[in-house]
């Protein structure tokens, strides 16, 4: 194979070239770098000839049927979800002016002689939305660049995630483009859990396209802190790439400051692990 200028034995001084934040330079800079652009092709050319053999050796076996307690533990799980998120309201933002997740309160209702109680929301405002951009790099690529994000709860329990992403060595390029929803499971202030569907391009050494899903976790314990928690897999037709991202920071009013790690694991469909690719971001966002 042709070396190209992303050769571990030819990067190892060199500069970022991508416009990363000052800030971030000396620490990124100093990332170990384990391949390049030439071994995610590589990888994830593995990666599905891996998932041939094994589909060719694999058996699968039968599962068993629904029973009384799963269908139990449903019905409940459904009830629990709806008075959990049908009848929340929203804050301008985590921790400015009260919560962001404000649960509804109980109002007497119906006739003298029968009343009744009622969950009424305590705010007006049935949703919320967040945009952020990061300064990006990834080990193993030996590439920065950029990637914003757009979400929210558009109808208290369901709203978008779009998300763009560029990464560059100064010769080839990665782009990513996402278009989805979350869907809210539990809200809470100190614990939010939620999963996520969406459909993706690749473009640049990549051009595929797939389905990804997975979880999220958004956790205000104390002001002013947020953490941030998401794991998932993109599913193209021969691999997956495996998916998670920890970051934390501070909100300033309506501003929100964090810093993270995301990691990206080419495997076969079965779960074989091809290559690991794993990289540092900062995140600077807005609530509205």
């Amino acid at each position: 194979m042709t070396h190209t200028c992303f050769d571990l034995s030819r990067s190892r001084s060199k500069p970022l070239r991508n416009c990363l934040a000052a800030f971030l330079f000396a620490a990124f800079s100093a990332a170990p770098v384990f391949a390049d652009f030439d071994g995610l092709r590589t990888a994830v050319a593995e990666a599905e000839e891996t998932t041939e053999e094994e589909e060719e050796s694999y058996s699968s076996g039968g599962g068993g049927g629904e029973n009384s307690l799963a269908a139990a533990f449903f019905e409940l799980f459904v009830q629990v979800w709806i008075v959990n998120n049908f009848y929340m309201s929203y804050g301008e933002a985590p921790y400015l002016e009260g919560k962001l997740i404000r649960y509804p309160r109980p109002v007497l209702a119906g006739a003298q002689d029968k009343p009744d109680i009622e969950f009424a929301p305590v705010s007006e405002k049935d949703h919320w939305f967040a945009a952020e951009i990061q300064p990006v790099w990834m080990n193993g690529l030996d590439a920065g660049g950029s990637w914003f994000s757009f979400r929210g709860n558009m109808w208290r329990f369901f709203g978008p995630w779009i998300e763009a992403a560029y990464l560059t060595d100064g010769t080839e390029h990665l782009a990513n483009a996402r278009l989805g929803a979350n869907f809210s499971i539990i809200q809470t202030n100190p614990f939010t859990l939620g999963a996520y569907f969406q459909w993706q391009l690749w473009s640049g050494i990549l051009d595929r396209s797939s389905g990804t899903m997975g979880a999220y976790i958004d956790s205000y314990p104390f002001k002013p802190v947020a953490l941030h928690f998401r794991g998932g897999v993109q599913q193209f037709d021969g691999y997956q790439i495996g998916e998670a991202e920890l970051r934390g920071g501070f909100l300033r009013k309506k501003a929100e400051y964090s810093l993270g790690w995301r990691w990206w694991t080419v495997q076969s469909n079965s779960g074989t692990k091809i290559e690991v690719y794993s990289g540092p971001f900062a995140s600077i966002g807005w609530w509205f």
